[in-house]
């Protein structure tokens, strides 16, 4: 059994995105509450705060968290 960790692959292999295929935003919300960032990888929340976890583990789009937001009247902007 070999220990040289270096030679260790992982299964099952995780295929790469070109590093020019991938596009990140920051959004920030508002609701009067609290206030939020939330990351979005290729339009997808991929990372936030726990009061919005349900963004994030549902998978949401941009679109759905721009809509969700604008119906209970927070605000969105994103960040540059």
């Amino acid at each position: 059994m070999s220990t040289d960790y270096q030679d260790a692959v992982a299964y099952p292999p995780v295929p790469l995105m070109p590093k020019e295929d991938v596009t990140e935003t920051l959004l920030q919300i508002d609701s009067g509450y609290f206030c939020a960032g939330i990351v979005l990888r290729n339009g997808r929340a991929i990372d936030g705060p726990a009061i919005i976890h349900y963004m994030l583990s549902n998978n949401w789009d941009e679109e759905k968290i721009r809509g969700y937001c604008l119906k209970k009247g927070w605000k969105v902007e994103e960040v540059k």
